[in-house]
């Protein structure tokens, strides 16, 4: 589509013309500061924070915390997804109150190099958590309130997707009362942000929702940014919390990781039943630095809270031993990126 075409599409969806500059020069050329977006779109100065605000509360666009400020897309495709669900939810209530006052519905109109970048709306939140279960490939871990849960599980994409991730929930304000999709859930009553951590790469930390205000959105894509935030997850929410509900080694059977942590709690849920474990690994050997591959039978697991450290021993097809660590691992053989875990077959076992 010419870009002319684009911006005048954009215009019938509610975009006034700079704001439709804008955002198809960040389309064309990805993040920027406001100077590059004045020069390459050809928007006036005192203009430009009014505009590109506008785009971020509608959820097209995220802003940087560090200066100068940059603006960067929010995916175009969860964007778009959140924006009309969005005006969707409005559009419905407004329509129920004019159906109320008048028993009639019209006039519903159509509206139409940082790590850490920021939004907020409604529209936006709708797009962060429409891109939390787009973009993740294997495993979801997140703390949240009721009102975020059923938002999911309204979503029968994101219940659907949900499915198909391995996934540990901590649950702030209600313990459920009835089962989940979800693999692990925890309750812990206590006061946070919502926090989704997608494949221990990228978190979102969303405010506000909770308690009727405006949510705002931090999303978060350095690696030790998004480290810390895990670690928390796992040794103060997680680690502190009722549990609720695991199909670990029980209902599930075989399952992708990114957490070393989570891989070896479903091990030894797979022991507790008198079964042995078969993993496969992605990831790095540390001697060597390269790249490469591990698969055996689980013959030992080990956790040390003091050093903080969780790992794996597999027994080879040919009779030797490796040990495995997660993101970051310093002290075993190889350090995982990803982590499949299923029941091993009899023909897998070294011993009975």
């Amino acid at each position: 589509m010419a870009e002319e075409a684009l911006l005048s599409r954009l215009m019938l969806l509610g975009f006034t013309k700079y704001e439709a500059r804008a955002y198809v020069t960040l389309l064309k050329h990805g993040s920027l500061t406001s100077s590059e977006i004045i020069k390459l779109a050809r928007i006036p100065q005192p203009r430009i924070y009014d505009i590109m605000d506008s785009l971020v509360s509608k959820g097209f666009v995220r802003k940087s915390k560090g200066k100068p400020i940059r603006y960067s897309l929010v995916d175009p495709k969860s964007a778009f997804k959140g924006f009309m669900e969005a005006e969707m939810a409005r559009i419905a209530t407004v329509g129920d109150e004019v159906l109320k006052f008048h028993r009639e519905s019209s006039s519903l109109r159509s509206v139409t190099g940082e790590s850490v970048w920021v939004s907020h709306g409604y529209a936006a939140y709708m797009a962060a958590l429409s891109e939390v279960f787009q973009t993740t490939e294997d495993e979801l871990l997140a703390a949240l309130y009721s009102s975020t849960l059923n938002t999911v599980l309204r979503s029968d994409e994101f219940v659907a997707k949900l499915k198909k991730l391995s996934s540990c929930f901590v649950l702030y304000d209600l313990e459920p009362q009835h089962p989940l999709p979800v693999e692990e859930v925890l309750y812990r009553p206590t006061y946070g942000p919502t926090l989704f951590i997608s494949d221990l790469t990228r978190a979102w930390l969303i405010t506000g929702i909770q308690n009727g205000r405006e949510p705002l959105i931090y999303y978060i894509e350095d690696i030790e940014i998004t480290s810390l935030i895990t670690m928390y997850f796992f040794e103060v929410l997680r680690r502190w919390s009722k549990p609720v509900q695991n199909k670990l080694a029980a209902e599930v059977m075989e399952q992708r990781f990114r957490s070393i942590v989570r891989a070896v709690d479903m091990i030894r849920g797979f022991e507790k039943r008198g079964l042995k474990a078969y993993v496969q690994a992605e990831g790095i050997w540390l001697r060597t630095g390269e790249q490469g591959a591990v698969e055996g039978v689980a013959v030992e697991t080990r956790r040390d809270e003091l050093k903080g450290i969780t790992s794996i021993v597999v027994e080879l097809a040919n009779g030797n031993r490796a040990s495995i660590g997660g993101l970051g691992a310093r002290y075993e053989d190889f350090a995982a990126l990803k982590i499949r875990v299923r029941a091993a077959p009899y023909s897998a076992l070294s011993s009975g």
